[in-house]
């Protein structure tokens, strides 16, 4: 883990320079009740400067909820241009275009799982779905 970085900017919804990085990780500047006082909110979200591959994966899930809500809304299977989010490198598309494409294929492989789940209760004849009453005793003459 890297020593803080200069990282010093406005992150936390503020439009003045809200966060700084300790120790690789961002901590709201505005969580401090006193002067020269601790810091009370912050330590979860890595450094986008210092830390920036673990700050973007703090995306990924979000992206691929995206890409199987597209699956979803019959979308192309084509990742969008994305939005650009502050501190982004432009590496980071190629990135998230794959996460995006992760979550597209996720949900059309559940959707084609559960067709055939559906499709193999239908063809069970009905005795093997709801089993016979028994009335009365078997084997008597």
């Amino acid at each position: 883990m890297s020593a803080s970085c200069d990282f010093h900017e406005p992150y936390f919804g503020a439009n003045y320079p809200d966060a700084c990085c300790i120790d690789g990780f961002l901590w709201d500047l505005d969580s401090c009740d006193v002067p020269g006082g601790s810091l009370s909110s912050g330590g979860d979200v890595p450094c986008p400067q210092c830390q920036h591959a673990s700050w973007l994966e703090t995306f990924q899930d979000e992206v691929e909820m995206e890409g199987w809500e597209a699956f979803e809304k019959k979308a192309a299977r084509s990742a969008p241009t994305f939005k650009a989010v502050r501190h982004q490198q432009p590496e980071d598309h190629a990135k998230m275009a794959v996460w995006w494409l992760k979550g597209w294929d996720d949900a059309q492989k559940h959707e084609e799982e559960q067709s055939f789940k559906r499709w193999e209760a239908s063809k069970q004849p009905d005795w093997q779905s709801t089993p016979p009453a028994v009335s009365g005793e078997r084997g008597m003459a």
